[in-house]
């Protein structure tokens, strides 16, 4: 589940496949999406390429694919 408009950003983790992502980014043109990519790439130290976002490019809820992971 993702957070948008947080004053904070934070990745908790809630079970083992389903994480809750606070991000800043307004959710507006897609900046949200990209912050949420940037940041599992932080959080997991991996390229921004090895992950996609599936489904639920306009949701809070969203499935989210990493490669090689």
């Amino acid at each position: 589940m993702v957070k948008p408009h947080s004053k904070q950003v934070n990745i908790k983790q809630l079970d083992p496949k389903t994480y809750e992502i606070a991000i800043s980014s307004k959710p507006e043109k897609g900046k949200a999406n990209k912050e949420i990519i940037e940041e599992l790439a932080k959080f997991f130290k991996i390229k921004k390429s090895k992950i996609t976002i599936l489904k639920g490019h306009k949701s809070r809820h969203k499935i989210i694919q990493i490669e090689d992971f």
